[in-house]
């Protein structure tokens, strides 16, 4: 308890000094005139296609979850993944509303390890799709983006080693066997129970094929999103720019060192905006924009939330 409390004011103090680090380098009047003067129709766009994301997110969710016999509707994996997603405003990674989503599951099919495979298979295959949009970035815009090309395979060849141990999870059995003391025989049948799990909707090839292209929507919607708040805020971008830049800032906020990626997420996008002319207080104004129609996308899941709650408390008559 002790470490893991230590863990989470350290991924606090990190979010808060760059946060810190950031806001002296705002030019503070000319980021409340980009949010006084935005355009609300653009925010009502970017909040909209927020929900059609989470929604694509809970069908290819549930292909998924077929491939391993586990059959939920879209509209409960919905409500969800909307859980999570609100539950990602207080939890200290943004990937803990994943946690949620996987206890639900298997609280309502009593499957807990194709449950916890699901979530995680859905990640992974979500990550390859990052690079893709990244390359499509990059080859389509070669003119505009060829200077990011190095970025580009240093960020496809992390996707691709991610995908690989998590979808051959074999080392974590000879990782055990190493260590004495460990039931190796229970580990290495949990570690093919997860193989097995995690690799189900990659054996079928059409799951594997329409989630995968399910993916490269939800991909392009986040993409979308991100237009539609630098269109609000009237700073103009390309959209080949944001193909490879929000694939990769996603992902930066996705690592484990700072609070639901506040402050990471921001950090990226200076450093990668900054070097097409975007200034600070433009990509922080975004970052932020974007931070704030995903928390407000979220609040659904707050009153499903409660509803649930109330469900399982009221008294059988």
């Amino acid at each position: 308890m002790k470490r893991r409390f230590s863990t989470i004011i350290l991924k606090f103090l990190i979010s808060l000094t760059l946060l810190t680090v950031i806001f002296f380098k705002l030019d503070w009047s000319k980021a409340a005139e980009l949010f006084r003067f935005s355009d609300p129709a653009w925010w009502a766009v970017a909040l909209l296609t927020t929900f059609g994301a989470v929604v694509i997110s809970a069908y290819k969710w549930q292909l998924i979850l077929k491939s391993q016999r586990v059959r939920i509707t879209v509209s409960r994996l919905t409500s969800s993944y909307l859980i999570g997603l609100f539950l990602n405003n207080f939890l200290p990674t943004s990937m803990g509303g994943d946690v949620f989503r996987a206890y639900d599951v298997a609280r309502i099919s009593g499957e807990t390890p194709k449950a916890i495979a699901s979530v995680i298979a859905e990640r992974v295959l979500a990550m390859a799709t990052l690079a893709v949009s990244a390359i499509a970035g990059l080859l389509f815009g070669y003119g505009l983006t060829g200077r990011f090309a190095w970025m580009v395979v240093f960020f496809c060849f992390g996707c691709g080693l991610l995908v690989w141990a998590s979808l051959d999870i074999r080392w974590v059995g000879y990782l055990t066997r190493r260590i004495s003391f460990i039931d190796t025989d229970k580990i290495r049948w949990k570690v093919e129970e997860a193989r097995s799990a995690l690799q189900a909707p990659v054996r079928d090839r059409q799951t594997l094929v329409s989630v995968l292209l399910l993916s490269v929507v939800f991909q392009a919607v986040v993409v979308a999103v991100h237009l539609a708040v630098f269109k609000a805020l009237g700073i103009d971008v390309d959209l080949l720019l944001l193909m490879i830049f929000v694939p990769i800032v996603s992902a930066a906020a996705m690592l484990p060192i700072s609070i639901n990626g506040i402050g990471v997420h921001q950090g990226t996008s200076i450093l990668l905006y900054g070097a097409v002319g975007i200034s600070v207080t433009q990509a922080t104004a975004q970052s932020l924009g974007f931070l704030f129609i995903v928390m407000l996308a979220s609040l659904p899941g707050s009153l499903l939330l409660i509803l649930r709650k109330s469900y399982k408390e009221r008294p059988i008559s």
